[in-house]
C-alpha cells in the first residue's frame, strides 16, 4: 500500500491488503507475454477488402510489454471501456474465442485494484484530478465486487 496510505482511508487500505494478500489470491495464473497497455487507443483497424469481414487488427505501443498475467491486458477495458458497454466486452470475448473464468475475472479485478490504488498517489502528484476521481470510483466499485 505504501504511498497510497496517505491518500486513502485506513479501512480501504486494510480491505485491499486483505483481498490482495489472501493465500489463494493469485492461484492458477500463468505468466505469459502481455502488451501492458492493451486498449482501443492502441489498436489499428484496417480494411483490406471490400467486405466488412476483410480486415486486419494491429496493435501499437509495445514499450510496456513484459511477462505478466494475461488478464492484465483486459483489466483496463473491464473497468474503463466496458463499464457502460457490456456489448463491447461480449463482442471482444466472442472474437477472442473464450470468456475468462470466474477465477480469471477475480484476478483481473485484483490487478485493477492494484492499479487504481497506485493510481491515486500518482494522479495527485501529477495534478490529474479527473484520474484521481476515476481511480477512487474504481476502488469503490471493486469493494462491491471483491
Amino acid at each position: 500500500m505504501g504511498p497510497a496510505r496517505q491518500y486513502l482511508d485506513k479501512s480501504t487500505c486494510d480491505w485491499a491488503e486483505t483481498v490482495l494478500c489472501r493465500p489463494d489470491a493469485w492461484d492458477g495464473l500463468s505468466i505469459v507475454p502481455v502488451h501492458g497497455d492493451y486498449s482501443p487507443r492502441n489498436w489499428i483497424h484496417q480494411r483490406v477488402g471490400s467486405k466488412r469481414s476483410e480486415s486486419r487488427l494491429g496493435v501499437i505501443d509495445w514499450e510496456r510489454s513484459r511477462p505478466g498475467f494475461w488478464v492484465e491486458d483486459v483489466q483496463r477495458m473491464t473497468h474503463d471501456h466496458w463499464v457502460d458497454a457490456s456489448h463491447l466486452r461480449d463482442a471482444f470475448f466472442e472474437g477472442y474465442g473464450r470468456t475468462p473464468t470466474d477465477s480469471e475475472w477475480r484476478h483481473s479485478d485484483q490487478i485493477t485494484l492494484i492499479n487504481a490504488i497506485g493510481g491515486v498517489p500518482w494522479a495527485i502528484s501529477h495534478g490529474d484530478e479527473p484520474f484521481v476521481r476515476h481511480n477512487r470510483r474504481v476502488i469503490e466499485r471493486l469493494k462491491e465486487i471483491l
